[in-house]
């Protein structure tokens, strides 16, 4: 019996599809909420471009009641020098609290642990002052 199943185990192996760590998937949020957070501040909610209308090089798109959505996905480098995509899950832009945010769910392959699926979110927000202080 035992040799069975060690037969089925080694018949069975397949190279496992990677995927991504937690920390690759809170960058490429983190990148996709600054880069919409600063296409806010170049453009006002009046002017701003908007792909779906033909309008500018991408970067958002009205969704009413001052709410600005980034396009589909982002690119972020990896230690080894590749870059690899990621979907936006949602992402906005909040006018009056000057405030941007972004999520992608993590994929994590073939060998998932509790992360896999999880929708990791980054928010920023513009300040109008720098509060820095030398030690």
């Amino acid at each position: 019996m035992q040799n069975a199943e060690h037969r089925t185990r080694n018949t069975d192996k397949k190279r496992l599809r990677s995927g991504y760590t937690t920390g690759a998937c809170a960058a490429a949020a983190a990148k996709a909420a600054v880069t919409l957070l600063l296409k806010n501040i170049e453009h006002s909610p009046l002017t701003h471009p908007s792909p779906s209308r033909g309008e500018g090089k991408g970067g958002g798109e009205s969704l009413g009641s001052g709410l600005w959505a980034l396009s589909s996905e982002v690119e972020i480098p990896f230690p080894d020098g590749s870059r690899h995509k990621f979907r936006i899950q949602d992402s906005g832009y909040r006018t009056q609290d000057k405030t941007a945010y972004a999520s992608v769910i993590k994929d994590a392959g073939d060998d998932p642990d509790v992360t896999n699926r999880a929708k990791i979110s980054a928010t920023v927000r513009q300040c109008d002052r720098i509060n820095y202080q030398r030690r």
